[in-house]
């Protein structure tokens, strides 16, 4: 009893600088966190620590004081450069500009014989789709880390918007690169419909 008491001890002890290690290892690949990769970061942390509990130090002292320093000197840096609201600011002018089609097509509309075919290749939808995209490619850039965006060039510089229209009806789907539980889109449709939306409506003239 005695010996899984000192194992848990130099658990508890080890378990700050190797959590520290494992996050600075995970930002090396993708620099926004969620419940899926904070739970698996402390899983693997809790583990490795218990294995190096076996370990016998001579002087246990200096091993504890060490450990402390590190994890304070570790957390108080990552602490200061790790802001993941940076990845949400560009999503929120993704959904800005998405919003923005909507008033630049009652305008066509209103000039088009109340018709919204041919909304799609407005110049003016042009210009908002190509904020669109640009904010989309600023949250990869912000979300990835060095080592996916060495490997995964082309994944980074990616973006998607979707424009559908007819006469009576239209549809502009951006998708939300920052929604980390999963596939998100913001949409908006001449029905009045804004909002986020779980798959792409593809060629649908309607967000639902």
């Amino acid at each position: 009893m005695k010996s899984v008491l000192i194992r848990v001890f130099w658990t508890v002890i080890l378990l700050p600088p190797v959590l520290f290690v494992g996050i600075l290892l995970s930002l090396l690949f993708y620099t926004c966190f969620n419940i899926f990769i904070d739970g698996t970061i402390l899983f693997f942390s809790l583990y490795i620590s218990w294995m190096f509990s076996k370990t016998r130090t001579t002087n246990p002292v200096a091993t504890v004081g060490l450990c402390f320093i590190v994890s304070i000197i570790g957390f108080s840096i990552l602490l200061s450069s790790q802001n993941c609201a940076r990845c949400s600011t560009p999503a929120a002018s993704v959904k800005q500009a998405t919003g923005n089609i909507r008033a630049q097509a009652e305008i066509y509309f209103n000039n088009n014989q109340s018709s919204y075919e041919g909304v799609c290749t407005d110049n003016n939808v042009n210009e908002l789709k190509k904020s669109i995209e640009g904010n989309q490619i600023i949250v990869e850039q912000k979300c990835f880390g060095p080592i996916l965006k060495f490997f995964k060039p082309d994944f980074v510089a990616n973006s998607y918007f979707n424009c559908n229209d007819s006469m009576e009806d239209y549809a502009v789907e951006s998708y939300l690169p920052t929604t980390h539980e999963g596939s998100e889109f913001w949409c908006v449709d001449s029905k009045g419909f804004a909002g986020s939306i779980n798959s792409s409506i593809g060629d649908n003239l309607k967000c639902q």
